[in-house]
């Protein structure tokens, strides 16, 4: 299902009031048309070339989406690190409270090892004795917290090399929250709606990641990332979630759903998969860049379309809200 919106005047975004729950508006029908308009490049977004990453929404996750995650790690031979840094307890005894759910999958046999890796500053995140757990890895995840302590912490250092050579070996990189915010070149470090914008670790090539997506209403922030960092494409992964990603296919696992999203001119697009399904995301990226060339095309403002006047009628749309969590 594709959800077509655009920008205002007003420079407010127009979207159904709920894009991604209960009350979607009608999906619309994309069909081939000849385009007129000078045509941008359906964006390129690719993962790594080995291995996979698991991008988690935050929130509660389920105990199936861990249990999978630990699947795909290797399950009984897993050797799982797990990297703090982006938590206020990170490095601090309440940290160890928080683990329960891994220690007891490593006391069960369920997974081979579970190691802690946090560097307290940056030259601690180029030791040896620091960066030794990543380098036999089978797979990493980043905790929630606050992204930019992650990428202040370990752009350019040995804990990132070892992270990228994890991959490279086929192994599997996944976070929650902060922890999905790091997977894309261009990273959300806060703000809404108007994002502020940083230096993300780029497993996720030619994308930016939002997290906590529909119970936040991030839908405003990631199109005005994509309006400022164009022939990128929006990744919306909602709480309770997983995008698990491996090569060309992707398959969203939990409780909710994750709304891929192209952005062109003051045209946006939002094409939403479901909890179950499995695609190719440059097809899911096509259909939604086909949606987005056609209003463009036309020249006709989406908000006349029967569904988005209907939004206007009732002065309602998706706008992000003022939030802590970033």
């Amino acid at each position: 299902m594709i959800v077509m919106g655009a920008w205002l005047a007003s420079g407010s975004l127009s979207l159904p009031a709920v894009v991604g729950g209960e009350n979607d508006a009608p999906a619309q029908t994309v069909e081939a048309v000849k385009i007129a308009a000078p045509v941008m490049p359906v964006p390129a977004v690719s993962g790594p070339q080995a291995g996979r990453l698991f991008i988690c929404g935050g929130g509660i996750l389920p105990a199936a989406v861990l249990e999978r995650f630990i699947e795909l790690a290797g399950g009984a031979a897993a050797k799982i690190v797990y990297i703090p840094t982006a938590s206020i307890y990170a490095g601090t005894p309440d940290l160890e409270a928080r683990l329960a759910f891994w220690r007891e999958q490593e006391s069960a046999g369920r997974l081979k090892s579970f190691s802690i890796v946090h560097a307290p500053d940056r030259d601690a995140a180029n030791r040896a004795d620091v960066v030794a757990p990543l380098k036999d890895a089978t797979a990493v995840w980043f905790g929630g917290g606050v992204q930019s302590k992650l990428t202040e912490r370990y752009l350019g250092t040995a804990v990132e090399h070892e992270v990228k050579q994890l991959l490279v070996r086929g192994g599997m990189v996944g976070g929650t929250s902060a922890g999905a915010a790091i997977m894309s070149d261009v990273m959300i470090r806060g703000g809404a709606p108007e994002p502020d914008i940083a230096e993300g670790f780029g497993f996720l090539k030619n994308s930016v990641v939002d997290q906590h997506f529909i119970k936040r209403n991030r839908h405003t922030r990631l199109a005005n990332a994509l309006h400022r960092h164009p022939n990128r494409v929006g990744i919306g992964v909602d709480e309770g979630t997983a995008l698990i990603l491996a090569g060309e296919h992707c398959e969203v696992v939990g409780d909710s759903k994750v709304l891929v999203c192209v952005a062109e001119a003051r045209q946006v697009a939002f094409h939403e998969i479901k909890s179950g399904e499995n695609v190719k995301l440059a097809q899911v990226v096509g259909q939604a860049h086909l949606a987005v060339r056609q209003n463009v095309a036309k020249q006709t403002p989406v908000a006349r379309s029967a569904s988005i006047e209907k939004v206007a009628a009732d002065s309602t749309r998706a706008v992000d809200m003022p939030q802590t969590g970033r």
